[in-house]
């Protein structure tokens, strides 16, 4: 019996919900890249950021052929406010063609 885990499915989608403290891993404001062509740029002093959710889209060798970002950022503020509370903004910098 195969083991499922291991099973390549034709699309794969990944939500990033946030991303919190990155000014001690990328200190000059530089972007940070994601598979896909992907990337996001985050500014100083952000705390919490919304990315999107990337879906990334695969041909039969398994490659990504194409990657989207969808953008449910309302959703997911309520549920970062109801989790974390007020303190922090969850700013959003949606992820952006890399070229």
């Amino acid at each position: 019996m195969q083991d499922r885990r291991h099973a390549a499915p034709a699309r794969l989608e990944h939500r990033l919900k946030a991303l919190t403290r990155t000014s001690h891993t990328n200190p000059r404001d530089e972007p940070g890249y994601f598979p896909g062509g992907l990337k996001v740029s985050l500014r100083p002093g952000d705390r919490a950021v919304y990315v999107g959710t990337a879906q990334y889209h695969r041909n039969e060798f398994f490659e990504i052929a194409r990657a989207s970002v969808v953008d449910d950022y309302e959703r997911a503020d309520a549920e970062f406010k109801k989790k974390f509370g007020t303190k922090y903004p969850l700013h959003k910098v949606l992820l952006t063609a890399a070229r």
